[in-house]
């Protein structure tokens, strides 16, 4: 029998293809094709978009294939549902399917479109190449949505996530001024117009013990306050 190693890949939010489901169909791949599986390697959480090898589950799977690369059940096949599974970016699938193929392993995608294929020969090259290619698009295109609506909402004043910036407050998921950083807020644009450095407004919020936003005293330095009065929520 070929042995064989099963991946898998959740990203936040992932319903239909949850490693579960993933598991099933891809247990249910190697039994039809008479392959032992060998290892099985998950990515739970991980965006497609981060490279395989940097993935705790893919340098497992690569790490795996080159333990039993010298051994008498040498690993010959990588079971994967999708491409996108694998990788969003095509240089990265590329890369993967080149390393994999010095290996001597061949990669079976289950589920594209109701079929199967594998990178075994030219035309599963040509075939990976161009899905890889739609698959870098696809991401490019649902990072600039999101994107495009972050900037939408902070138009709108919503919050968006992290720390609120200095000189505001988070009330009902939307961002709301605090006056008595306002106040401090047009001190320091004051220094500015008056000729100070940021460098030395650092220091002048630093001298007067007044916090950063994160509360703390004495942390005031020049990126912060050119942030702070160059921000457009200001």
């Amino acid at each position: 029998m070929s042995i064989a190693v099963i991946y898998r890949r959740v990203s936040t939010g992932d319903q239909e293809l949850s490693l579960e489901v993933q598991e099933r169909k891809l247990a249910a791949y190697a039994v039809l094709h008479n392959f032992t599986v060998g290892g099985e390697f998950s990515d739970e959480a991980v965006s497609g978009g981060k490279p395989f090898n940097e993935r705790q589950g893919g340098a497992a799977v690569l790490g795996y294939i080159q333990q039993c690369k010298s051994t008498a059940r040498p690993v010959q096949h990588l079971i994967v549902s999708k491409i996108d599974r694998l990788a969003r970016n095509a240089a990265d699938l590329l890369s993967v399917v080149d390393q994999l193929q010095n290996e001597g392993v061949t990669i079976h995608f289950t589920d594209m479109g109701g079929d199967s294929f594998s990178t075994g020969g030219p035309l599963g090259r040509l075939f990976i190449t161009m899905i890889g290619a739609f698959a870098e698009f696809e991401l490019s295109i649902i990072r600039e949505r999101t994107a495009t609506a972050m900037a939408h909402k902070r138009s709108l004043g919503e919050f968006t996530g992290g720390t609120a910036p200095f000189g505001f407050d988070v009330a009902d998921g939307k961002l709301k001024p605090n006056h008595a950083e306002q106040a401090i807020i047009l001190q320091m644009a004051d220094r500015k117009k008056g000729g100070a450095t940021y460098n030395a407004i650092a220091r002048w919020l630093n001298d007067n013990s007044i916090p950063t936003k994160k509360g703390l005293v004495g942390r005031w330095q020049t990126g912060n306050v050119k942030g702070v009065l160059e921000s457009k929520l200001r």
